[in-house]
């Protein structure tokens, strides 16, 4: 199962520096019934306490420092050794994709306000986050105001569901049948990020069998950093469809054509596509294999927007 790491306060816990909690139905609820999610508060999981001095992020020129706000202790050294070997940890029993509580010293994903000199200041990832993206730089992460944002919603369960492929795929052997195999199945989930990675992935695997599943690895971590975009969508879906061409009736083809223009003007949304695709998996003999690794995707993009 996809596994989620979320910043225990936005799940109800009290574990804030005030003991208080950041409770988030969205995330508990919704985004819990299809997920595994793991629980983490970086401040009370290093020893920090419950409740605790407010803490704030500075940079010396050298590197970011932790700092407790009213004592001006300088935490950074127990927290980046805890942080290290907690990352260690999660990455050994899979994680393959963070929600953060926004603003947050230790755990934003864009809006933590960091300290420079002479007063300057300027919003950036937590510290915590930023060790993660170190160690994991491809790892989807949101926080728990752009989660409830369709767009972003969309492309994060696009990207934990293909890293969780791709973590599963790396565990079992990592052989260059079965990088070809995954290639097979979900290039289209690929190519919905990046057109030019999708192709790069397929010379890749005509390269160099010693070196094709550590290269595959690294151009699709590249394309998970970009963003599932309509025109990409419109591109997936057509080539799709001129694969079954031949075995659909003209009345099914203007259908086609009509869903093909409602994607490319926004009137519908990609997470609609399953109910269409699925009509054409089971009615054409020729549906492409990587129509359904695609299909697959959407369908929990569908199930999470509760649109199936």
């Amino acid at each position: 199962m996809i596994r989620i790491l979320v910043s225990a306060c936005l799940l109800g816990h009290r574990v804030r520096y005030d003991g208080r909690h950041a409770l988030n139905l969205f995330v508990r609820d919704t985004i819990g019934r299809h997920f595994h999610l793991v629980p983490l508060c970086p401040e009370a999981e290093c020893g920090m306490g419950i409740p605790r001095e407010p803490l704030s992020l500075r940079f010396d020129g050298a590197e970011f420092r932790i700092v407790s706000l009213n004592t001006n202790r300088d935490l950074v050294r127990p927290f980046k050794e805890w942080a290290l070997k907690r990352i260690e940890e999660l990455s050994r029993d899979g994680l393959h994709g963070a929600i953060f509580k926004s603003g947050s010293p230790s755990c934003a994903v864009r809006d933590a306000t960091v300290f420079y000199d002479k007063g300057r200041k300027r919003k950036g990832p937590g510290l915590f986050v930023r060790l993660l993206k170190e160690q994991l730089p491809s790892l989807p992460a949101e926080d728990d105001v752009s989660i409830v944002r369709p767009e972003r919603l969309e492309n994060f369960i696009l990207k934990a569901f293909i890293f969780e492929k791709w973590c599963n795929l790396l565990v079992q052997n990592g052989s260059l049948d079965s990088v070809k195999n995954f290639h097979n199945s979900y290039r289209l989930v690929v190519g919905s990020f990046s057109r030019v990675a999708m192709s790069r992935l397929e010379e890749i695997l005509e390269s160099d069998p010693s070196e094709a599943t550590a290269e595959y690895g690294r151009v699709l971590q590249e394309a998970l950093e970009r963003k599932v975009t309509r025109t990409r969508s419109v591109r997936v879906v057509t080539h799709i469809f001129k694969a079954i061409k031949d075995e659909i009736s003209d009345d099914e083809k203007k259908m086609v054509h009509y869903i093909i223009e409602a994607l490319r003007n926004g009137e519908i949304p990609q997470y609609a596509l399953p109910v269409f695709l699925k009509y054409f998996a089971g009615k054409c003999k020729h549906f492409p294999p990587e129509g359904l690794g695609y299909m697959e995707a959407l369908e929990l993009v569908s199930e999470v927007f509760n649109y199936s």
